[in-house]
């Protein structure tokens, strides 16, 4: 192993600074207060910055990890998710990434060039986890994501073994902007702070400048979100980050929403019914073509808004396995993404822009 930079240990609600419920707002760190962003947040003490994050898994409350960071920075790291990749990205960190899990689901084009070269190690997911290869690559990082308790087992072995692992939750939030403020979290394990924060400042100026755009127009544009799996059809929670999207880009879902932030199944039957309505139709799972999404059900020729060809899906950019830029670069980038959303539901107030992660199925 190579040096050691960071200390965790986990606490419960009510002891540091930044201990508000993250649930109901931000939290508010001494040395930083995130804007946007409920999971995490960055203190001061005795001089030292702590990273704090919170409740980082899904359907947990009241647990915080602590990280204490700075002084040296991190040289060697193994991303767990492809979006950790697209935050290192943004800082220029790239670099440092020696290990990932699912190199075929990796778009970024410069990580994958190393893969095919042998410069960064696929140390497998899940269950296929390589635990040996990751000790050889003596990491001073794992990033680490929670979004099952398989994860948070694995976490708990590679600390075992002496490797230290970091959960990032940016995947926990609930709006686009909160997820692309990550960025300062990870940030603060290369000293490149500042950087984080201005780039993100400007990320957030421009999507909220984009937002505005549709704010006076009083006509939402009725949409169809998603597609039918294994005889149901999920759609997002109204506190989901694609709620946050159509509403910030002048749409409402034809389904209505539940309050939750998760996905969550309906009937094909009350999906059907409701898609009636649709004038667009968005995110049709994995789908390349009309074709191959009409033989997902025998109802689908007969909804309206696909006869029409209205229907766009978020994977102009993915990979021969099935990953997706949109997923990937996406999370620091909600703006292009916005500026997507907006050109498909309301091209009268757009820029005029190619679309970037949205396609037209033909």
């Amino acid at each position: 192993m190579t040096h050691k930079i960071i200390l965790l240990t986990i606490v419960t609600f009510g002891i540091l600074s930044c201990g508000r419920n993250p649930q109901k707002q931000p939290p508010k760190g001494s040395y930083y207060a995130p804007t946007y962003a409920k999971g995490f947040c960055i203190d001061t003490v005795d001089n030292q910055k702590i990273l704090v994050v919170l409740n980082p898994f899904q359907n947990t409350e009241n647990v915080r990890y602590r990280y204490t960071v700075g002084g040296t920075t991190a040289k060697k790291v193994i991303c767990m998710s492809t979006t950790h990749i697209a935050l290192l990205d943004f800082i220029g960190e790239t670099g440092s990434i020696a290990g990932i899990s699912g190199a075929g689901y990796v778009y970024n084009h410069s990580v994958k060039a190393r893969c095919r070269q042998g410069a960064i190690a696929d140390v497998g997911y899940d269950a296929g986890l390589n635990y040996e290869r990751i000790l050889a690559l003596q990491p001073d990082v794992v990033f680490a994501y929670g979004v099952s308790g398989e994860m948070e087992a694995i976490g708990k072995k590679l600390q075992e073994l002496g490797v230290t692992v970091v959960y990032l939750g940016e995947y926990t939030e609930e709006h686009p902007l909160g997820k692309a403020e990550w960025v300062v979290a990870i940030s603060t394990f290369f000293g490149q702070e500042k950087l984080a924060i201005e780039k993100f400042n400007a990320v957030a100026d421009e999507y909220n400048k984009l937002k505005k755009l549709t704010e006076k127009i009083e006509k939402k544009t009725p949409v169809l979100l998603n597609a039918p799996w294994s005889g149901v059809w999920y759609v997002p929670g109204k506190h989901s980050n694609m709620a946050s999207y159509l509403a910030d880009a002048g749409g409402e879902s034809v389904i209505a929403l539940n309050s939750q932030r998760d996905s969550y199944p309906v009937s094909i039957e009350h999906a059907y019914s409701s898609a009636q309505k649709a004038s667009l139709w968005l995110n049709p799972g994995r789908v390349q073509t009309l074709a191959e999404l009409s033989s997902m059900s025998k109802l689908i020729a007969d909804i309206p808004v696909f006869g029409s060809g209205n229907v766009y899906n978020n994977n102009a950019r993915s990979t021969p396995q099935g990953g997706s830029d949109f997923f990937e670069s996406g999370v620091v980038n909600p703006h292009i993404v916005l500026r997507d959303l907006i050109t498909i539901l309301h091209p009268e107030v757009a820029d005029g822009k190619d679309l970037f992660y949205y396609t037209q199925l033909r």
